[in-house]
């Protein structure tokens, strides 16, 4: 029998459930995350909680499976929640949170020249946080993680990858599948 494992990293909780290839549920799990800082700048949230609480998840889903059995997993997370690493996962910022709009003079920039269907319009854009948080920082060799991008990257001891679901609101153009030829922010 082979297990697919399906993982929520969401706001206030990381779950997780088991199916067969049938979409039996053979196990759920969940851990609750505290809630996100609310600070004078905006909504963040420690990435290291993020993990401890998926790890916490996993340890209670591998209770009810037979984890050699597990064929695929996927991690999911918030949109457009990002932070910056190093290229070996070590986080060098807190994760902005979906709903932070501190990165208003980015997104003003970014209205300038990017076309007005971009998902990375708007101060909750990924490519705003990129923007405003590579500004925060000293360290010139990082990566922008998304929540879920990073989750992965802690699992699979690679933080290269993302897919066009995160990359959309860092201005990836899906129908076209290529970078957009407006200014390059990050």
């Amino acid at each position: 029998m082979s297990i697919y494992i399906g993982i929520d990293a969401g706001t206030s909780a990381c779950r997780a459930c088991a199916i067969d290839e049938h979409a039996n549920v053979l196990a759920e799990a969940r851990t609750g995350l505290p809630e996100p800082e609310h600070t004078t700048e905006g909504i963040q949230q420690e990435p290291t909680l993020w993990w401890e609480a998926l790890v916490a998840t996993l340890d209670k889903l591998f209770t009810g499976i037979d984890t050699q059995q597990v064929h695929r997993l996927l991690v999911d997370g918030t949109s457009s929640t990002l932070l910056l690493c190093t290229p070996d996962g070590q986080p060098l910022t807190a994760g902005l949170m979906y709903n932070d709009t501190r990165a208003t003079a980015a997104a003003a920039s970014i209205r300038q020249e990017a076309p007005g269907d971009s998902g990375a319009q708007g101060a909750g854009s990924s490519l705003a946080k990129l923007m405003y948080l590579r500004d925060s920082t000293d360290n010139d060799n990082y990566l922008a993680r998304h929540q879920a991008d990073w989750l992965t990257g802690k699992l699979c001891g690679d933080y290269r990858y993302s897919d066009v679901n995160n990359v959309l609101k860092l201005g990836y153009d899906i129908p076209a599948a290529q970078w957009p030829a407006f200014k390059n922010w990050a």
